[in-house]
């Protein structure tokens, strides 16, 4: 099983919890290693993801999936799930796909986040995030729909085609026991199993309730009993 471990001690979050609305991809623009990149992240506070992926795919944890990283501008922190690459954006898509545990890491974190929030498995552009559309976008996606930053990452040949294929698989071939094995490289007994999907299956409905309000749509008791 590629490693995972949790690095969170520093705090490098906004204590506010994020949409849910996407998953934006990052890459680290060094290839220096995740305890390199982590050191260089909580000595300067300047910077923060839900999760880094080296090269060798291990997955460091360094945000809380209900807290805003401090990845790609107000607004991007707010409506994201950020998870950050090791490698260049100036990186060609030979090189990404010869990163296979890297790639595939990044597919099982695409997996997980649409089994637990429902952003679907597909790529969206920055008209769509801007519009509230939900899926998978880049850090360029997000620059180019606020404006609040200039970030170009993860590139033009990120394989968003085959990282997203290859999430869609393992969702297609999950079942709880075995989902329960992988998510965040930890095993969990059959109460914690119960205790965790009813915490995620009563986020998810606050997060589609936020998306409704944002929307425009009534989402009042009242209004619900007449769906």
């Amino acid at each position: 099983m590629l490693a995972y471990r949790e690095q969170m001690g520093a705090k490098l979050w906004n204590s506010s919890d994020n949409s849910g609305q996407v998953i934006v991809q990052h890459t680290t623009e060094t290839e220096s290693g995740n305890s390199s990149v982590i050191a260089y992240l909580e000595e300067t506070q300047r910077g923060s993801y839900q999760t880094m992926i080296d090269f060798d795919g291990e997955e460091v944890r360094i945000v809380p999936d209900d807290r805003q990283a401090w990845a790609a501008g107000t607004t991007g922190n707010a409506i994201g799930l950020h998870v950050c690459a090791m490698g260049r954006a100036a990186f060609s898509r030979e090189r990404w796909l010869s990163e296979s545990d890297l790639i595939e890491r990044h597919a099982m974190r695409y997996s997980q986040w649409h089994m637990l929030y429902g952003i679907p498995l597909v790529k969206i552009n920055a008209t769509q995030v801007r519009n509230g559309v939900r899926g998978v976008c880049g850090h360029v996606e997000i620059s180019n729909a606020f404006g609040e930053v200039d970030h170009t990452d993860p590139g033009p040949n990120w394989p968003y085609d085959v990282v997203i294929g290859r999430a869609i698989e393992l969702v297609n071939g999950a079942t709880p026991m075995a989902w329960k094995s992988v998510i965040d490289g930890k095993t969990y007994s059959d109460d914690d199993w119960k205790s965790f999907v009813d915490y995620h299956l009563w986020r998810l409905d606050k997060l589609n309730t936020q998306a409704a309000s944002h929307a425009g749509l009534d989402t009042s008791d009242a209004a619900l009993k007449k769906l």
